[in-house]
């Protein structure tokens, strides 16, 4: 099966030389004329800038198909009933392959909100385009195309695009939003979209802040618990070295403290380099939900930098950690064997 993941820039020209062949050679739309790249690239845009997914199936460097969806009218009051959309390559029929995008199109609609999904099916006698929506529609809305291959019963024939292909309307249900955390998904798709969290920032922010717990703030809100456990032991690391100036390397406590500052420290450029390895895709699955295609999740020369960075300075941080836990160990053991010995 094919990857399925977000849209990107790059996919444009394949998305719009496959949308073109169902516009001369299907009625999976009832265009006329094939849009160019940039007609594609503002329709891609209108959808993401709703907060909608816009999806594509790679298989082998090659785009196998793309799903998205969109308001199902143009005003907001329809912003909860979204139309969708799925075009596969000629040679990916039959395959299973837009089962799985619808499904994942309908979970990541869902996810931001969505209540309803509709489907407009071109060319009503074809069985396998009814098949793959029927799995998820509602019985009493979606009507089933009869054996003779006419117009599916309950349908309403609304355009003509050759003298045998009709356009069919049929209204598949999502899953119902009748838990809390649906509910409350729904009411928050009508705030105002938040701002990409971008990676690279994130990335130095955990490496130059992390015993802060900046990178964690600025990722989840002032509410993230994490976040302010990162000082509380990063306070308690320079609180064992304050002890150690005032009391001397015999301090007991202090051999407990200090490795935990050095640990955190490492802990901290470690979630950089996470960070800064991720890939743009699981970043913007990840943290830029609303906004799947966005460039905040890309890696860039200031990305590598960050890695690079935390690499050192988290590998330095953990190696004097281990040494000096291990020394204070050892010179403890001596000191009880000394006194034995005495």
């Amino acid at each position: 099966m094919p990857l399925i993941r977000p849209s990107r820039d790059e996919d444009i020209p394949a998305i719009t030389a496959l949308y073109g062949h169902h516009v001369l050679h299907s009625t999976g739309t009832f265009e006329t004329e094939p849009p160019g790249v940039a007609d594609m690239t503002a329709r891609r845009a209108d959808v993401l800038s709703k907060g909608l997914p816009y999806l594509v199936a790679e298989d082998g460097g090659k785009i196998a198909g793309f799903a998205y969806g969109n308001w199902f009218k143009p005003r907001p009051a329809y912003r909860f009933s979204v139309e969708d959309s799925i075009y596969l390559a000629p040679d990916q029929h039959r395959k299973g392959l837009g089962r799985a995008l619808l499904a994942e199109l309908l979970a990541r609609l869902e996810a931001v909100g969505i209540r309803k999904t509709m489907a407009v099916i071109g060319d009503s006698a074809k069985p396998a385009r009814w098949a793959c929506t029927a799995r998820w529609a509602s019985p009493r809305s979606a009507p089933s195309p009869p054996a003779d291959g006419s117009s599916a019963p309950g349908a309403t024939s609304s355009s003509w695009k050759r003298p045998w292909a009709q356009a069919a309307r049929c209204h598949p249900k999502m899953r119902p939003p009748h838990n809390r955390r649906m509910q409350a998904t729904a009411s928050n798709a009508t705030k105002a979209p938040k701002a990409a969290k971008n990676k690279t920032l994130a990335a130095w922010l955990a490496f130059i802040g992390g015993q802060l717990g900046v990178h964690r703030l600025y990722l989840f809100g002032l509410g993230d618990v994490w976040a302010w456990m990162h000082p509380i032991a990063a306070a308690l690391g320079w609180w064992g070295v304050e002890r150690v100036r005032l009391y001397g390397q015999d301090d007991h406590l202090a051999w407990v403290l200090i490795p935990l500052l050095g640990f955190t420290l490492a802990g901290t450029a470690l979630t950089a380099i996470y960070y800064g390895l991720m890939s743009t895709d699981k970043w913007n699955a990840l943290h830029n939900t609303g906004t799947p295609g966005t460039q905040a999740g890309n890696t860039n020369w200031l990305t590598i930098g960050a890695v690079v960075f935390a690499l050192l300075f988290g590998t330095i941080s953990l190696m004097s950690s281990i040494v000096f836990s291990f020394q204070r160990y050892f010179e403890y053991q001596v000191e009880e064997a000394r006194k034995i010995s005495q």
